[in-house]
């Protein structure tokens, strides 16, 4: 089970990985076009802040990436470290909808698992 969560982390930092190169404009997509807006395009935050929100999403796949490995490795933090990474992730999630609203509900699912493995210890 262990290294089926893995698997996830690291294809889930994929993901966020989308929205760095759109809101960098290094790839154009019909599904996820490139604009400078937040919070359903309420709040206009200009190309400048948009590529610092890209930047977050790159360190959050980053992130993503290194859990899954931790988490592999089954080192002593995986599970804090990838519950941190989630709730930020959930934030930016959050932030982006409605493109991200899928991102929305993994993160919801990831922290519903790790409060089940807190209690349960089924991936101990």
């Amino acid at each position: 089970m262990r290294i089926a969560l893995s698997i996830f982390l690291f294809l889930h930092g994929l993901a966020h990985l989308v929205g760095f190169v759109v809101s960098w404009r290094i790839i154009k997509t019909d599904e996820m076009p490139y604009k400078t807006t937040l919070f359903m395009g309420k709040i206009n935050i200009g190309d400048a802040g948009i590529r610092i929100i890209g930047i977050i999403w790159l360190l959050i796949a980053l992130a993503y990436f290194y859990s899954g490995w931790i988490t592999y490795r089954q080192m002593d933090f995986w599970l804090s470290f990838t519950l941190t990474v989630t709730m930020l992730s959930l934030v930016f999630c959050i932030l982006a909808i409605p493109d991200s609203h899928i991102g929305v509900y993994i993160n919801l699912a990831l922290i519903i698992l790790y409060y089940l493995n807190d209690h349960f210890f089924w991936l101990k």
